[in-house]
């Protein structure tokens, strides 16, 4: 017989006529001849359980189908490669690269991999091995033995030659009182960590900057003057014969001239479109047109030889510069379109939405919902809040008392009958007697 384990020589007696039947399914066979042996495997440990296949997420659909281990239930029979149907692979279900996988045969499911949970072996039986230490041995009667006998004064060097008491009581060693050992569940055991998670770190080297990294920047002229140093930095080490005085890594004196501005707004909002819109740049590539619920459908969006994403139109024939007839298209919401926004914005000295929309226009960016945009940023801008701010009106004082008398008095005046003449004159004659009062006063100072 031929296992695993090696190959060993065995005799037995030869059985036919049995059938296998599965248990889940109407599915049965015959077996070959059969031969007996008392050298079977009886190691359970590597049976699968239904809790191991709820224990794994991609297995738990299949744990109605595995039964439960009976460990009372003996193994006798051991089907090898002679009958290869009930190895045939009926269906696969797969897993991550770590986790066990599952197959299923004729005779049902089986789990291939490691199905102990959480890769710890329970203990089912301790095994105790105990020491007899005696000095009763049986002398062979064909030898001598001559025992010297030293006389140690030094009594802790007697008992370091001599060994432990223990080891020479027999009371201890020869008990035959089993020994309980407390076995401990890996499962509640507070020492044992249930789940190990290991951080691991993907470096992958990325051909094209991220967009994400223009959300640290909260000026459209300096992250423009950063990309051009940067293009002029990679220039430098794609040349073979470097000519100038600048090599590698290095602060340019000089700064950017217009080209390398322009060239580097182009390389920023290139790289947010391939972003934002890629579905609507790959189908304007392939001669497709835009879906519908595309923000694009609207604006008949166009590339051009640079592979820059353009407003569409029918201003081809007119007198307009080539930026203002078909503008860069900018997303909506984007931190870049509020960079811009912010720019022009400040360009225009705060003159409101419409002066900064046109600059914008001017400018040759076209940005999804501009209107709204450019409104919230006003609304947050700090110098416009102070320019247009609403007036503040100051808490008046209370009224005089010579006010606060009569009120009404030329109410009082009208409504007894005298008209408007005669209560002006009343008015006027009593304010020239109050005023002349007030000079008497005034002349007629008492003396000292």
């Amino acid at each position: 017989m031929q296992t695993c384990a090696g190959k060993i020589n065995t005799s037995g007696r030869r059985a036919h006529g049995f059938i296998v039947a599965s248990e889940y399914e109407d599915i049965e066979f015959p077996l070959p001849t059969l031969i007996e042996c008392d050298q079977l495997p009886n190691n359970r440990e590597e049976i699968p359980t239904p809790e191991v296949a709820r224990h794994h997420p991609h297995l738990s659909h299949i744990a109605d189908y595995i039964p439960p281990l009976n460990k009372d239930v003996k193994i006798l029979i051991l089907l090898g490669r002679d009958i290869p149907r009930v190895h045939k692979i009926r269906e696969l279900c797969n897993g991550p690269d770590d986790a066990p996988q599952a197959q299923k045969l004729d005779l049902g499911w089986v789990i291939i991999g490691e199905v102990c949970l959480d890769q710890s072996h329970k203990l089912l039986d301790v095994a105790s091995y105990k020491t007899n230490v005696t000095n009763r041995l049986m002398k062979c009667p064909l030898h001598y033995y001559v025992k010297e006998r030293l006389d140690f004064k030094n009594e802790v060097l007697y008992q370091a030659l001599q060994g432990p008491k223990f080891l020479m009581d027999q009371s201890s060693t020869n008990s035959e009182e089993d020994i309980d050992f407390h076995l401990e569940d890996p499962d509640t055991d507070p020492e044992i960590r249930p789940e190990v998670v290991a951080l691991s770190s993907n470096i992958c080297s990325r051909r094209n900057l991220e967009v994400r990294r223009f959300e640290r920047f909260s000026c459209w002229k300096r992250l423009v003057k950063t990309i051009a140093r940067l293009s002029h930095i990679a220039q430098i080490f794609r040349k073979s014969n470097q000519t100038s005085s600048c090599h590698g890594w290095h602060t340019c004196k000089e700064s950017p001239n217009a080209f390398e501005y322009e060239r580097a707004e182009l390389f920023i909002i290139r790289r947010v479109q391939e972003e934002v819109f890629a579905e609507e740049i790959k189908c304007l590539k392939g001669n497709r047109p835009v879906s519908k619920g595309s923000p694009l459908f609207t604006l008949n969006p166009v590339i051009d030889n640079e592979g820059m994403l353009r407003v569409g139109g029918r201003l081809k024939r007119s007198n307009l510069l080539g930026k203002e007839q078909n503008p860069l298209i900018v997303p909506r919401n984007h931190h870049l379109g509020t960079l811009i926004i912010r720019h022009y914005h400040e360009r225009v000295k705060h003159q409101g939405r419409h002066y900064t929309e046109g600059a914008v226009r001017i400018a040759g960016f076209w940005i999804v919902g501009v209107k709204r945009q450019i409104a919230t940023i006003i609304h947050n801008c700090v110098k416009c809040q102070k320019l247009r701010g609403r007036l503040q009106f100051q808490q008046m004082a209370d009224l005089p008392a010579d006010r606060g008398r009569r009120p009404h008095e030329k109410t009082e005046l009208l409504r007894k009958g005298y008209t408007k003449g005669e209560v002006s004159k009343l008015m006027n004659e009593k304010y020239a007697r109050k005023v002349t009062r007030l000079d008497i006063q005034q002349v007629e100072l008492p003396r000292r």
